[in-house]
């Protein structure tokens, strides 16, 4: 079967069109490649900005592991969670303690006399209230003030107070205990909270606050240790750990370190340490494993910089343990972290705090490193990282002005071929008619 060819040239049976299209490809050569150039510079800030959103991570993390409380983790087990509950707020030291609680601290209330209802209108006239510690506050009654109007008065006052209604059924009361409990120690329980009244109106009722519930300080002994605390929440009794007090009687708190809480801590680390590598990796090297033509130097920067952190020995701290490999945290082959649980469980067990040490060390420590080479990459000024976006960004934008001039030129040639073949064909149209005219002529006669 013959084949057909379909000629766009109308007169030359060239197919100018394709002429044409391969002209104008030849020509689009350097423009693909500014293309692909292009897209390669996308590339590299898509990774860029990956790893300064990892680098973020790591240094909030870091700012977290500078204290100590971050780095281990302790167990507080109370004996009886009815009598006490004990919650690690920073490194505490392990120990045991046998606490025995005697009174559980209580605020102040005051109530008033009896009302009809809260709609019982209260005598004009002023309201001291004085809690410990604090200046005095004045609440002011005006002539029509209800009951009700005179507790949103003492609430919004700002003394340290809260006021409500209570009734027993037949009557209303207006009460007013202090925000906090106990008093100050060595004081007067009366003092805790003290009211003063002064009327000058002619109707309605006085107040006539008085006493209904004395205030108590928190009492327990400690290792046979009297302690007395304004509030059952005691915080500085023993370091970094709060203790709770729900009722009185006697119970134990153990303190211990959680080998497996501080081993989450320090996964988290090494997580995030070597999710940094991996995109590092990502960025840079070709599926064969080696380093690709076009890595990014200033992401292999960051690997060789954090890895040079992770293996140095950090100065300034005493005992044995003075790097990281010392306490189980080790490179492998393929230069990740790795917890080796058996140096590790050892070295928690020889010096827990060692372990903190290589962290918290000011200026030296692991987590002051980090911070500092960080902030150099990540700053949003004048950091590595920004930096070489704005440089990425700039040759883009120079790639797309150079793609839309070689666009113009590309279509200027266009227009220019297709004219030139119109003007060929017309001219070839024309001989091609006077050929045909004259050779109709002379084998007509």
């Amino acid at each position: 079967m013959a084949s057909t060819v379909n000629f766009a040239g109308i007169s030359s049976g060239i197919d100018t069109k394709a002429i044409i299209q391969a002209t104008v490809a030849a020509q689009r050569v350097p423009i693909t490649r500014l293309e692909s150039r292009k897209s390669g510079y996308q590339d590299q800030i898509s990774s860029i900005g990956k790893m300064t959103s990892a680098l973020n991570e790591l240094k909030s993390m870091m700012e977290e592991m500078s204290d100590t409380s971050n780095v281990l983790a302790f167990n507080a087990v109370s004996g009886d969670e009815d009598v006490l509950t004990a919650t690690i707020n920073g490194a505490a030291s392990s120990g045991s303690y046998d606490l025995t609680i005697t009174e559980l601290a209580r605020a102040e209330k005051d109530r008033s006399a009896q009302f009809t209802s809260k709609f019982a209108p209260v005598k004009a006239g002023t309201m001291t209230l004085t809690t410990a510690g604090d200046d005095p506050v004045d609440v002011t009654i005006e002539e029509g003030d209800t009951l009700a109007d005179v507790v949103d008065k003492i609430n919004a006052s700002g003394a340290k107070v809260d006021a409500s209604l209570v009734s027993d059924g037949t009557n209303t009361y207006l009460q007013v205990v202090a925000t906090d409990t106990g008093y100050e120690i060595g004081g007067n329980a009366d003092d805790a909270l003290i009211i003063t009244e002064s009327y000058t109106g002619a109707d309605g009722t006085e107040l006539g606050m008085t006493q209904a519930v004395q205030a108590k300080n928190a009492l327990f002994q400690m290792d046979g240790l009297d302690v007395e605390q304004r509030s059952n929440t005691a915080t500085d009794v023993i370091a970094d750990v709060t203790l709770e007090l729900k009722t009185k009687g006697t119970t134990t708190l153990q303190i211990d370190s959680d080998r497996e809480g501080t081993k989450e801590k320090i996964q988290a680390f090494v997580d995030k340490f070597n999710e940094i590598l991996d995109l590092v990796n990502d960025a840079t090297t070709t599926g064969e494993g080696s380093t690709a033509v076009d890595a990014d130097p200033a992401l292999t920067r960051v690997r060789s910089d954090l890895r040079q952190i992770i293996g140095a020995t950090v100065a300034g701290i005493s005992g044995t343990a003075k790097s990281l490999s010392q306490v189980g945290l080790r490179t492998t082959s393929t230069g990740s972290l790795e917890i080796n649980t058996t140096a590790f469980d050892a070295a928690l067990d020889k010096d827990p705090r060692a372990l903190a040490r290589l962290f918290t060390q000011p200026d030296t420590g692991i987590a002051a490193k980090f911070l500092a080479k960080i902030e150099g990459y990540t700053d949003s000024v004048d950091g590595t990282l920004g930096n070489r976006t704005k440089s990425l960004n700039m040759r883009i934008d120079d790639a797309d002005k150079q793609i839309t001039r070689l666009e113009d030129r590309l279509e200027s040639l266009t227009t220019r071929l297709t004219r030139q073949f119109t003007a060929m064909e017309q001219a070839l149209s024309v001989t091609q008619m006077q050929n045909q005219a004259l050779t109709a002529a002379l084998f007509s006669g």
